[in-house]
């Protein structure tokens, strides 16, 4: 596969763009708006701001001019987000309001940090206090933010948050990342070796901006080792799985395989490590993982693809349990018994009928790369 070409999903680009227009709400400036179970409602908890956010991201990756196509204001959007970050509060999210802003807004690192109103403490330390997902975001963000201003105080919070992400990825000591440090809320902190597969990916994301934006050799080397572990644990028809054990760099738990993780996220940060792989000379070999990565959305354990032509891409395939099922499930995870090996026999499955605004979005993000579009104020 050439990876200057579009992967499988590249003709639905146009359900993308029809979804995050259709999810949009004027009245909030927000994306908050999903289809669940096959019809609108609203978003969930921070789900608003997050997919608001990525949708500032994805939009503008693909292509600025579809603004007036979805109708939608950035300026408005970006200032609807940071108000609710504010408002709920919602540490986590720093990292993509900072992304955002790098390509939208007129605020600098600093103005930005007042205007959100959250108490970060000290700098050095706050990455170390959110999830692995949500330090890569901030990493990703503050990086994009240094390319377009590289202010002094910008450089040595991305520094700050990049040894951080480099220390969790060391003390795991398997190739993957965690799910949060011992410095994260009880939640988080008591799960912190079951990591998912945006731990493991938006990681793999940052690491690679890292080392080509500040020329980290120390982040080069664990993109690398990080991505290589993931393909190597990648599935038999291209799935990315969803949980894995930081103690011992194996998948944890399987299901659900998510589709966004299939057409987006996966292609998008392992283009990013092959870009950083190329700055250096050498040959990526990402191209056969995102090629099957993108094809389990036609061709999976389902039979049948998650493509509603008149809709979506459909959410997930996913175990069909009860609530209580659910909950016996995490806790065999969490107890190191959760079904990471699998085997020949599948479970039962069943496809989730939804699709969040982020997941168009991402969508769009992962295309643009993949058909060399003009990256403007991103990385890559």
């Amino acid at each position: 596969m050439d990876e200057g070409q579009p992967i499988g999903v590249e003709g639905h680009v146009e359900l993308s763009v029809r979804g995050i227009r259709d999810s949009w709400n004027p009245a909030e400036a927000l994306w908050d708006r999903q289809l669940r179970t096959g019809t609108w409602g609203p978003t969930l908890g921070t789900e608003a701001i997050t997919s608001t956010l990525i949708c500032l991201i994805g939009v503008d990756r693909w292509d600025p001019s579809a603004w007036q196509t979805i109708g939608a204001s950035p300026a408005a959007a970006l200032r609807a987000a940071r108000e609710r970050l504010a408002a709920t509060p919602y540490p986590g999210g720093l990292g993509l309001l900072v992304w955002a802003n790098a390509l939208h807004g007129e605020a600098d690192l600093e103005q930005l940090l007042r205007e959100t109103g959250l108490e970060l403490g000290d700098r050095r330390t706050f990455s170390t206090t959110i999830t692995s997902m949500e330090a890569s975001w901030l990493l990703s963000g503050l990086l994009h933010e240094y390319s377009r201003r590289p202010a002094e105080s910008t450089r040595e919070f991305a520094d700050a948050v990049m040894t951080d992400v480099h220390a969790r990825f060391d003390e795991a000591g398997s190739d993957v990342m965690p799910h949060a440090t011992k410095r994260a809320a009880l939640g988080h902190r008591a799960r912190r070796h079951v990591a998912n597969f945006a731990d493991q990916i938006y990681a793999l994301q940052a690491l690679s901006f890292a080392s080509t934006t500040i020329d980290s050799a120390g982040s080069y080397d664990r993109a690398r080792r990080l991505a290589t572990r993931l393909m190597e644990l990648q599935g038999p028809l291209g799935q990315w799985w969803w949980q894995y054990d930081s103690r011992t760099g194996e998948t944890a738990d399987r299901y659900p395989v998510y589709s966004v993780h299939q057409h987006a996220m996966a292609p998008m940060a392992l283009l990013a490590y092959a870009a950083a792989v190329r700055e250096r000379g050498e040959d990526p070999e990402v191209a056969a993982a995102v090629e099957r990565s993108a094809t389990w959305v036609d061709r999976n354990e389902l039979g049948r693809s998650m493509v509603d032509p008149d809709r979506t891409i459909w959410r997930s395939v996913e175990i069909e349990s009860g609530r209580f099922g659910r909950t016996a499930r995490h806790a065999k995870v969490l107890a190191g018994r959760g079904d990471g090996e699998g085997g020949d026999r599948l479970p039962a499955l069943v496809l989730n009928r939804e699709t969040r605004p982020y997941e168009w979005a991402w969508h769009l993000y992962a295309q643009a790369i993949l058909t060399g579009r003009e990256r403007s104020l991103h990385l890559i």
